[in-house]
């Protein structure tokens, strides 16, 4: 229990690395697409997030949930940028809300996809991979592979979600826990946006 407290402690006082996507994170190469999941705190909350939802539903939306975050991930990757100088902050709330609202989800216990729900996860996950087309700005000529460094790495980070989500069927503290926790972050985000 205390090395749980303690990581969330560690990742309180992180807070400015979920904001990778505003520069000083590179976008290119297959190596940093990969990274980026594992490094930036409000993408790797997300992404475990989706996949403990997805375990905790069952059914067919243990696939089907990862699977459409992904393809979303994917449309805002490959969308040209139509955005305002103010637009940026609004697309850093949604990503702290993201985490916020993903957490609640694992939380609650949520065992159903309402299609509002759906339809929340699809525009979070959208904004998790126009983030990135934004801190590119532009077609770098190794974007692609960047691109799918992340969704690779994006889809392994899920499945690590599946598994604890799965695992906290039966260890109900854990996924209060994260959940919690995640949506803690997400809180944090918020303020310090």
């Amino acid at each position: 229990m205390r090395k749980c407290w303690n990581g969330l402690l560690i990742m309180a006082g992180l807070p400015m690395i979920a904001y990778g996507h505003t520069g000083g994170h590179p976008t290119e190469g297959l190596a940093n697409g990969f990274l980026h999941p594992l490094l930036g705190v409000d993408h790797l909350l997300s992404l475990l997030a989706v996949g403990w939802w997805a375990a905790l539903v069952g059914g067919q939306a243990l696939w089907r949930l990862p699977v459409l975050f992904l393809l979303a991930m994917v449309f805002g990757l490959g969308l040209p940028i139509f955005m305002g100088d103010g637009a940026l902050m609004a697309m850093e709330f949604l990503l702290a809300l993201s985490v916020l609202w993903l957490g609640y989800q694992v939380a609650s216990n949520q065992q159903t996809v309402p299609l509002p729900a759906l339809g929340l996860m699809v525009i979070f996950a959208f904004v998790h991979g126009y983030s990135h087309k934004v801190a590119n700005a532009g077609w770098a000529n190794d974007y692609l592979l960047y691109g799918l460094g992340l969704i690779i790495s994006s889809g392994m980070v899920q499945l690590i979600g599946i598994h604890l989500g799965s695992f906290s069927r039966r260890h109900q503290l854990l996924r209060l826990l994260f959940g919690l926790g995640c949506s803690g972050m997400g809180v944090l985000f918020l303020v310090g946006i």
